[in-house]
């Protein structure tokens, strides 16, 4: 095959065997088809029948003037209207007989708009002078009858936006009501379809698909994701069914908590799946399961058989499926076909999963991307592979392949992403103990805290340095020591006033526990030295930073103290930074329990 190109000319040659004696010239062979141009074209062939017994075939394809219009209005910039007028001065100079016919063709326009830009010729130099380079590049609108309106709806829409508000035609027809009432600048505007496509294209603004029903922004729905993590925590720390509680997981372990679209992907197509070959069945992908329902809609039916026949666990040790809100989740069937396999239901809030699923953190996106890469690979592969596809397969064909390429997918999708991970950000992968609070980190959202399931900040939240530190030094008075040769420091601070801890009981309980055990392991030091006992009695008659009461607790890289005050009850026990303590007492204690 012999092409040549130019800018409007394509020639192409082709030698096929042909039948000899044959009145007709009938190719021997594949059918060649010439890619497709990108523009309409006037096709001219041209047979001719050699003696060696084959023909070649001449196409002669010219560029098809676009005298009847563009299907889709387009707007040029102001740099490519100068090109057409120079190409058009360029060949009227050259003596061309139809300049404007010429400058059309090689800028791929019509030839009213070269005889447009020639006559607004003198406007466009005078732009290219003053606008520079930005203005040359940017497409010109028409400016709006109502531009004070107009700017004021822009405004509207950049802050309902910025909220994560979903944006149509509709509100900016109702927003530009709004502000046009009772104006009588105003009394002839209207919201016409006109108006809103030239109000778009003026401040260059595109709509995206539409993709959910959300109307609350991120802020707005954070409260609800809270409540969602508070229960999973109070969840985690159940005890009932005797369930072995583990100290730093809690109720499930990592392997066995699953996301709905975790296990084994399933495919439904629309149909009954009545007539369905065991060949077909046996083609399809072995990656996937294939489902059929009329609508291709998972209702409660179909969930229900998913639980029996896809979600195939190990009935061991107990283990939670983390589920959208669907109808055909949220039925009591549905929940007593997962306890065949000993696992508990946890429902995801409505109107949050694209914060805290986790299929909606990339995951989706991914698979859909990988799909359209496997289709690619899969049309490349062969020459007459696209069109089969487009032509040649049956609808059979088309599901095993469809089935083949999800399955392709999601193997790519799993083996490159960070599942764990993505279970963790979400907080579907929470501890017991909470070593895994700093790890959430969800999208659009900053510096995010927990909260228990009344919506109060829960104490993790607390537990920063700016919270902890209750005790300010007008509350606080000096006390001389006794011994001033062992205190460097000379005096200590301790409150006037019984302190009122910030920290819940269930804290200090886990605290006291922490302490029991600590005192227990210092008491034992403490014997087999009595030295270190005789240096702990002299301090202790002035007060008592106790590592025997109190755990080091590192908070944000902070060291804090559980201290018991001289002269008040337990209950004015309270966390203090390692700041606010006398440091030679610190240093002793802390060398006594190394």
């Amino acid at each position: 095959m012999e092409v040549s190109e130019k800018e409007e000319y394509v020639r192409v040659s082709l030698k096929l065997p042909v039948l000899v004696g044959d009145s007709r010239v009938k190719p021997v062979g594949p059918k060649v088809h010439p890619a497709k141009p990108p523009v309409d074209w006037h096709i001219k062939s041209k047979l001719t029948v050699l003696r060696t017994g084959t023909v070649r075939v001449e196409f002669s394809l010219r560029a098809k003037k676009l005298t009847s219009g563009q299907p889709k209005r387009q707007a040029y910039t102001p740099a490519k209207k100068l090109k057409g007028i120079d190409k058009f001065h360029f060949l009227r100079d050259e003596a061309y007989p139809t300049p404007t016919d010429g400058a059309a063709r090689i800028n791929n326009v019509n030839q009213s708009l070269v005889s447009k830009w020639v006559k607004d010729e003198k406007r466009l130099r005078e732009r290219a002078k003053g606008g520079g380079w930005y203005s040359l590049r940017r497409a010109y609108f028409v400016r709006g009858r109502f531009p004070q309106l107009e700017r004021a709806l822009f405004k509207e829409y950049s802050v309902a936006r910025a909220k994560g508000l979903r944006i149509g035609r509709r509100w900016l027809r109702a927003k530009a009501k709004v502000i046009a009432k009772n104006k009588p600048a105003y009394s002839r505007f209207t919201t016409s379809d006109g108006w809103v496509t030239n109000f778009l294209a003026r401040h260059y603004l595109r709509f995206r698909c539409k993709s959910n029903q959300k109307t609350l922004s991120t802020e707005e729905r954070l409260p609800r994701i809270k409540r969602w993590h508070a229960r999973l925590k109070r969840r985690l720390k159940d005890r009932s069914g005797d369930v072995q509680l583990h100290p730093k997981r809690g109720r499930y372990l990592p392997e066995n908590r699953y996301n709905v679209d975790q296990p084994k992907q399933t495919i439904c197509f629309r149909g009954t799946g009545a007539r369905i070959s065991q060949a077909e069945k046996d083609a399809y992908d072995k990656r996937v399961i294939v489902r059929w329902q009329p609508k291709a809609y998972y209702d409660q039916a179909l969930c229900a058989e998913w639980c029996l026949l896809d979600f195939q666990v190990d009935a061991g040790s107990k283990k939670v499926l983390f589920c959208d809100n669907l109808h055909g989740h949220t039925t009591d069937a549905f929940a007593a076909a997962l306890e065949n396999s000993n696992t508990e239901r946890h429902l995801l809030p409505t109107e949050v999963t694209d914060e805290i699923h986790v299929v909606d953190q990339g995951v989706g996106a991914a698979v859909k991307r990988e799909c359209g890469v496997v289709q690619d690979e899969y049309l490349a592969l062969l020459p007459d592979n696209l069109e089969k596809w487009t032509s040649g397969f049956n609808v059979c064909q088309r599901r095993v392949l469809i089935a083949e390429w999800v399955g392709e997918a999601i193997e790519r999708v799993f083996n490159r992403m960070d599942m764990v991970n993505l279970f963790v950000r979400t907080g579907q992968g929470l501890a017991r103990d909470g070593s895994t609070d700093d790890a959430v980190k969800l999208f659009g959202v900053q510096d995010y805290c927990f909260v228990d399931a009344d919506g109060n900040v829960a104490i993790t939240e607390r537990a920063k340095p700016q919270a902890v530190i209750e005790i300010v030094p007008s509350n606080l008075e000096e006390v001389q020591v006794d011994n001033a040769e062992e205190n460097v420091e000379g005096s200590i601070m301790v409150p006037s006033e019984n302190p009122n801890t910030v920290f819940t009981e269930q804290e200090l309980d886990e605290a006291e526990d922490v302490i029991a055990s600590d005192m227990l392991a210092e008491e034992e030091e403490a014997e087999n030295s009595d030295a270190e006992s005789s240096d702990d009695e002299g301090e202790e008659e002035i007060f008592t930073v106790d590592e025997k009461l109190g755990v080091i607790k590192n908070v944000k890289g902070t060291r804090y103290f559980w201290v018991k005050w001289k002269g008040h009850p337990a209950s004015a026990n309270s966390w203090e930074p390692e700041i606010r303590l006398p440091p030679l007492l610190v240093k002793k204690r802390l060398a006594a329990k190394k």
